[in-house]
């Protein structure tokens, strides 16, 4: 992936020296209603079956509403097959409440904990302040794999309740800046040179095929930092 080929090659350069607006619907109350009558011995099964195991919660961050199932349409990181993802990252959850359109994640774990870096001017703002989301639970994590570290996936469908719905997804990511769950480094802090590799990068594979989704979002924000 684009992104991927951007951290790797940042990496190389670096290396050679050159909750007041978070609330629970009526339904996902009374479904957490339901889930908190299960015995404390089904609620921490290591077999699966229940919606939380060994106390680790599973999440699928999403723009739209409404969602009582989570459709295996994505791509799996292991081998291309479609798959439904679930996260134990809360942070990662809110991070995907977002577009297709605007499908650019520049984030990852370090030391255990996620640092978040913008790559142009406000990127974190612009791209979830105001915006609302809804973080999905799954009813069952009998058939979640492991596949790469806070990533779980299911090959097939996998039903889900709703069990936040985020008002402002850029508050949330700040409260949990506050809390230490995420480190945020703004476009600012960040060496200039790295930056311009990193929009002249884009630049010169802005016609890549798996661009085309959210081409439009990469050309508005790097066109004027690009050489």
């Amino acid at each position: 992936m684009i992104l991927a080929a951007i951290q790797t090659m940042i990496l190389a350069a670096r290396r050679s020296g050159s909750t007041s607006d978070t609330f629970f619907t009526e339904k996902g109350a009374e479904d957490r209603a339901q889930i908190k009558g299960l015995l404390p011995h089904d609620l921490n099964k290591s077999d699966g079956g229940t919606i939380m195991e060994q106390g680790v919660f599973f999440y699928h961050g999403s723009v739209i509403g409404g969602l009582d199932t989570i459709l295996a349409n994505a791509k799996s990181h292991i081998d291309g097959s479609r798959v439904a993802y679930f996260t134990t990252d809360r942070v990662y959850a809110l991070v995907c409440c977002r577009s297709w359109q605007d499908n650019f994640v520049t984030m990852g774990p370090r030391n255990g904990v996620q640092h978040y870096f913008e790559r142009f001017p406000d990127q974190l703002k612009v791209m979830y302040d105001g915006k609302e989301g809804f973080l999905y639970r799954p009813t069952s994590s009998a058939n979640l794999k492991n596949t790469k570290g806070h990533t779980w996936e299911n090959s097939e469908d996998v039903p889900v309740i709703l069990w936040e719905h985020i008002a402002n997804v850029y508050a949330e990511i700040i409260k949990e800046e506050t809390a230490g769950h995420v480190i945020i480094h703004r476009y600012a802090e960040i060496d200039p040179d790295e930056q311009k590799m990193h929009a002249n990068y884009i630049r010169d594979h802005l016609n890549d095929p798996e661009c085309a989704a959210y081409r439009d979002f990469l050309y508005r924000h790097f066109s004027p930092l690009w050489d």
